[in-house]
């Protein structure tokens, strides 16, 4: 290929403002797991209805954002199925579809790694196979488990005016009065940092 054709192609793997994403489906090997942004929020709607960690899926996203194509090979018709499957992009390893303000931006599929350090990838809107870091790969193939909220309660920090915690042969609590944290039980002053 000639230089100017190379540099033509050596670009980023997607552009889009991560802001206007709202929904993102990744089928990998821990299945298939589908994020929407729902007022503000990101759920995951598919394979359960859960809440996710927001700095999860920006992960994921700006992970995306900062992809760039080392190299390419442009696919001819009559030898598309072969070659894709040779890359391992058919199946894929992962693959990632983006929605941005409602409509499929593209979908992305991440095939096998033929030198430890760079990763197949295909984009569905383009005719061309290209390389990218593996760790982009390893960075998008993410599982629901990866993705949903693990906090047991979620809450404001500074709404929060008392704690009780219980064990079976303990127990804490902890009063907040004009903004200082006290332990009621057993009774001192309590390290601001730790219950916060």
């Amino acid at each position: 290929k000639g230089q100017a054709e190379t540099e033509k192609y050596s670009r980023e793997l997607l552009d889009f403002n991560k802001d206007q994403v709202d929904e993102l489906t990744i089928a990998g090997k821990g299945g298939k797991v589908v994020c929407r942004r729902i007022g503000g929020q990101w759920k995951i709607v598919e394979p359960i209805n859960v809440n996710a960690a927001r700095g999860s899926v920006l992960a994921v996203l700006a992970n995306l954002e900062r992809a760039r194509l080392k190299s390419f090979v442009m696919l001819e018709d009559d030898d598309d199925d072969e070659l894709l499957e040779e890359y391992g992009l058919q199946p894929a390893s992962v693959t990632v579809i983006l929605r941005v303000q409602g409509s499929i931006l593209d979908t992305i599929r991440f095939g096998s790694s033929p030198f430890g350090k760079y990763v197949y990838v295909k984009k569905a809107s383009e005719s061309r196979v290209g390389m990218t870091e593996i760790y982009r790969r390893t960075g998008v193939d993410r599982d629901a488990n990866a993705l949903r909220e693990k906090r047991a309660l979620i809450f404001e920090n500074s709404q929060a005016t008392g704690l009780h915690i219980e064990s079976l042969t303990d127990t804490v609590e902890a009063a907040k009065t004009n903004g200082t944290w006290r332990l009621q039980r057993p009774e001192a002053r309590a390290d601001e940092e730790e219950v916060e």
